[in-house]
């Protein structure tokens, strides 16, 4: 091969290289910013979300508590001998059930949030709680009301136990639901 050919050769190759090398580093650069936006898009949902689950099991959590001191009234009430005990434990469990009342209306409004917020596995386990807190709550009257009529409290004192187990047992399921969609936000499907 004589000088100006390999000449020739030389430089086209070298020209083609430097251009290869230009676009991949534009396709990668290009692949980058995507990865960058995506991110970016994706943290944008993240937050509200975050905050929509959180309000809601905050304000789920402490009606359960609220329902549960109310179950230790009832217990109170079950156990006193004396009228007096028993009408002012009842008393106690009327008070914490008008609390609830004004709760829900607050539940309502942050399930209604994260029903927005989405996606459809947690708006399915907000959904649960409230309605499992709603059966917690009614069950909770049904043991007062037997017990002032004198009628037998024991299965209704069971129901409540198994009303109580199941609206924790919601609220939890809501939580691992609510980590999981958070985990899902920060790197893959939501």
């Amino acid at each position: 091969m004589d000088q100006g050919l390999a000449a020739i050769l030389g430089a086209t190759v070298g020209a083609v290289g430097t251009g290869g090398v230009g676009l991949i580093a534009a396709l990668l650069t290009r692949s980058q910013h995507r990865t960058q936006i995506r991110a970016e898009h994706l943290r944008l949902i993240r937050e509200p979300r975050k905050g929509s689950y959180v309000a809601y099991a905050s304000a789920a959590r402490a009606e359960y508590d609220r329902l549960s001191d109310a179950v230790n009234h009832v217990e109170t009430a079950l156990e006193a001998t004396a009228d007096h005990a028993r009408r002012q434990a009842r008393e106690q469990v009327y008070s914490i059930l008008r609390e609830s009342t004004n709760s829900y209306r607050e539940l309502r409004h942050l399930q209604a949030q994260v029903h927005v917020e989405g996606p459809m596995p947690i708006i399915e386990k907000a959904i649960d709680v409230l309605s499992c807190l709603t059966a917690f709550d009614g069950s909770i009257i049904n043991v007062v009301r037997a017990q002032m009529e004198g009628l037998p409290t024991e299965s209704l004192y069971e129901e409540m136990q198994d009303r109580k187990r199941a609206a924790h047992k919601a609220y939890l399921l809501f939580l691992y639901a609510a980590t999981d969609a958070l985990s899902a936000d920060g790197l893959g499907e939501s």
